[in-house]
């Protein structure tokens, strides 16, 4: 486990390399997209826009493209932070 907690750390420092990320933006989108062709998960999508006020239709590019690297970087600092952690075995 120690690596497993050491790993998450150093991610939570150095945050995710940007060929990595666009990798992930990329699937994301072709997913995304794919859904949308075969009217997937759109109940799902109502209730995001309704609780949250965001399209997830009409918006998802938008957010998607819009994370960075920094953006990553700062959630897993704070999900780490929080200590949330318990070992299973």
């Amino acid at each position: 486990m120690k690596i497993i907690y050491a790993e998450a750390e150093a991610f939570a420092k150095k945050g995710p390399d940007e060929a990595s990320l666009n990798k992930v933006k990329e699937y994301m989108l072709k997913k995304h997209n794919e859904n949308l062709k075969e009217k997937r998960l759109l109940a799902e999508q109502q209730d995001e826009y309704l609780y949250t006020g965001i399209n997830p239709i009409k918006d998802y590019e938008q957010i998607v493209n819009g994370i960075t690297a920094k953006d990553i970087q700062k959630f897993a600092n704070e999900l780490l932070k929080q200590k949330n952690q318990i070992t299973v075995s």
